[in-house]
């Protein structure tokens, strides 16, 4: 389970399910189910710096998959590993996402560009 940034929402994996739990408008909790899959997720999962996209490993491990947290739809994938990813983290700065896999590489992700740019369209 990971926390947004301004902890309004958070995300939850269980039973091959991703969820992403909205607090409304009457402070109340309620979830939204992102994907199903028959692969299991990994718990690596994070948010964007300002909270506005999911970040969650793909049905391999070798995509990171990018979700909108306002609307719950898929937005694209990132991918360049050749082996499972097991860690997701931003710099403290907040303008690198580092991905590191089970090969021992780490690849860097200008954050900034890649909300900007278009993005893979297959879930």
């Amino acid at each position: 389970m990971r926390f947004s940034p301004n902890g309004n929402s958070f995300a939850t994996v269980s039973q091959k399910i991703v969820k992403l739990w909205k607090l409304d408008e009457n402070n109340e909790y309620f979830h939204t189910e992102l994907t199903k899959a028959p692969w299991r997720i990994s718990e690596a999962i994070t948010f964007s710096p300002d909270g506005k996209v999911l970040i969650l490993l793909g049905p391999q491990k070798h995509r990171i998959k990018l979700f909108d947290v306002e609307t719950g739809k898929f937005i694209g994938n990132l991918t360049g590993h050749t082996e499972p990813i097991e860690t997701l983290v931003f710099s403290h700065d907040g303008k690198t996402l580092a991905s590191g896999s089970q090969d021992g590489t780490v690849l860097l992700w200008d954050w900034e560009q890649v909300i900007n740019e278009e993005l893979t369209d297959y879930e």
